[in-house]
């Protein structure tokens, strides 16, 4: 009896000994995509953060104007960006007609390396 008993123990210990490593392993990978997963939720804050500062910058001449630059800061839970803009008439700003105004802008991230960009064109009568 004492035999078969520890007969059972030894074949349990064998098949935990087998389940801690499979354990093991699992939580590894697991911790591997956690931080995935906080490095994605960084990033994206850094996007927020070329956003924001995006967003700030002015998107249209003052009258009378042909061109314009801007810089702008943004940050967001703690990820800093910066962004920069240019505008441009292609028409000229004093004339009463149509006005054809472009602008762009692009925002790099000063935590992680990230980029921004945007661009738009507008058209006033």
């Amino acid at each position: 009896m004492n035999s078969s008993s520890i007969s059972v123990n030894a074949s349990n210990i064998a098949e935990n000994s087998s389940s801690i490593a499979t354990n093991a392993a699992n939580i590894a990978e697991n911790r591997a995509l956690i931080e995935q997963a906080f490095d994605e939720i960084e990033e994206n804050s850094s996007g927020i953060s070329i956003a924001l500062a995006l967003s700030s910058l002015t998107k249209g001449l003052a009258p009378g104007k042909r061109y314009g630059l801007g810089v702008a800061f943004g940050t967001f839970k703690n990820q800093q960006s910066i962004a920069i803009s240019g505008t441009f008439s292609f028409t000229d700003p004093n004339s009463p007609g149509l006005q054809v105004i472009f602008n762009t802008g692009v925002g790099f991230g000063l935590n992680k390396d990230t980029f921004g960009a945007a661009a738009g064109l507008s058209i006033q009568w």
